[in-house]
C-alpha cells in the first residue's frame, strides 16, 4: 500500500482497492499518535505508526467503503475515506 504524508494537513493519504475499484484514503497524525502508538504526530513517528499498523488501517478503511461512508474533501475529487478517531474506536 502506497503512502503519502501530506505536510499541510498533517495527514497521510493512502489508496484501496476494494472490489477492483481505487478509493482515496486520509488518516490524520492526531488519530496515529492516539490510536496507533505514535509518539508525535509529526512525520516521522505518524508514517512510522503507519506502516506499523497499515493492515488494520487498511481493514478499517475498506470497511468504511464497504459502508458507503464517504467524505467530500476540498480539491481531492472523488470519494474520499476519510478515517478518524470514532472509525479506530467503533472498529
Amino acid at each position: 500500500m502506497m503512502a503519502q504524508w501530506d505536510v499541510k494537513d498533517n495527514a497521510v493519504w493512502f489508496e484501496i482497492t476494494p472490489l477492483e475499484e481505487t478509493v482515496v484514503c486520509r488518516i490524520d497524525g492526531d488519530t496515529l499518535r492516539k490510536y496507533f502508538g505514535a509518539e508525535s504526530s509529526a512525520e516521522v513517528f505518524a508514517m512510522r505508526a503507519f506502516t506499523l499498523h497499515s493492515p488494520a488501517i487498511e481493514a478499517l478503511a475498506v470497511e468504511k467503503a464497504a459502508r458507503g461512508e464517504f467524505s467530500p474533501y476540498p480539491n481531492r475529487p472523488g470519494r474520499i475515506v476519510w478515517l478518524r478517531g470514532k472509525d479506530v474506536e467503533d472498529g
